[in-house]
C-alpha cells in the first residue's frame, strides 16, 4: 500500500513540521527556490512534495520570470508609443510656428529620445541636444529677467504709493520726491504720480536736498 498524501515515514525527509513550514511558506507566495533554501532541499522536491500535499503545482520561477518580461514588454511598448507620439507632437507644433529648439526640449521632456529627435531632423542626437539646451538657456535667461523686471514694477509701485501718502500726512512734496527718487523711483514716475512735469519734480526735490543739507562750521587752521 501507497503513503496517504501528507504522510511520513519514520526515514522521511518530510517530517510533519517540515510539510507544515512548507505549506506556510507557500501560502505566503514565495517561490519553490527560495523555499527549497530555508527548508534545506532541492527545487524539484518542494514541487513535488506541494503536488502530493495540496494536488497544485508551486508557482515556479519560470512562471515569475514570464510574468516579469511580459510587464517589461509591456511597458516598453507603452513608452514607444509615447516616444511616437513625442516626436508627432513635435512636428505638429512646428507646423504652427513653434520655435525648433522649444519644440525639441517639449518632446524630450515628453520622452523622446535625442537620438529620435536627431533622426527626425536628420543631425546627429548631440547636435540634436545642443539646440535643445540652447534653448533652454534662452529660455532661463528670459524668465529671470521677466521675474527681475516684475520684482522692479512692484517695487515701484510699493514706492509710490508710499510716496503719495506720505505727501497726504503732510511732508513736504520735495522731501518725498527726494525719498522716492533714492528707492529708485524715475522723475519720469514721480511727476506722473503726482501730476506735475519731471523737471517741476527734479527741481523740488533738489532744492529740498539743498536746504536739508547741513551747513559745516568754518574753522580757522591754527598755525
Amino acid at each position: 500500500m501507497g503513503l496517504a498524501p501528507g504522510s511520513a515515514t519514520a526515514n522521511s525527509f518530510w517530517t510533519r513540521a517540515r510539510d507544515k513550514r512548507l505549506a506556510v511558506e507557500w501560502s505566503k507566495g514565495r517561490s519553490a527556490a527560495e523555499i527549497a533554501k530555508t527548508i534545506g532541499a532541492t527545487r524539484n522536491a518542494v514541487i513535488g512534495r506541494s503536488m502530493r500535499l495540496r494536488g497544485s503545482v508551486h508557482p515556479s520561477d519560470i512562471a515569475s520570470w514570464t510574468r516579469a518580461n511580459a510587464q517589461r514588454s509591456a511597458a516598453l511598448r507603452k513608452r514607444a508609443q509615447s516616444q511616437r507620439q513625442a516626436i508627432r507632437d513635435m512636428a505638429k507644433a512646428m507646423a504652427r510656428g513653434t520655435p525648433r529648439g522649444k519644440a525639441m526640449s517639449s518632446a524630450h521632456r515628453a520622452g523622446a529620445t535625442w537620438v529620435q529627435i536627431g533622426e527626425h531632423f536628420g543631425m546627429s542626437a548631440q547636435v540634436a541636444y545642443q539646440a535643445g539646451k540652447a534653448w533652454a538657456q534662452r529660455a532661463q535667461r528670459a524668465k529671470a529677467m521677466r521675474e527681475r523686471a516684475k520684482a522692479r514694477a512692484d517695487l515701484l509701485r510699493k514706492v509710490l504709493r508710499e510716496m503719495t501718502r506720505a505727501v497726504a500726512r503732510g511732508m513736504p512734496q520735495g522731501q518725498a520726491v527726494a525719498r522716492a527718487q533714492r528707492a529708485g523711483a524715475t522723475f519720469a514716475r514721480i511727476a506722473r504720480q503726482l501730476g506735475i512735469a519731471p523737471q517741476t519734480a527734479h527741481y523740488r526735490a533738489k532744492i529740498w536736498t539743498e536746504q536739508a543739507r547741513p551747513v559745516r562750521a568754518f574753522h580757522r587752521r591754527q598755525r
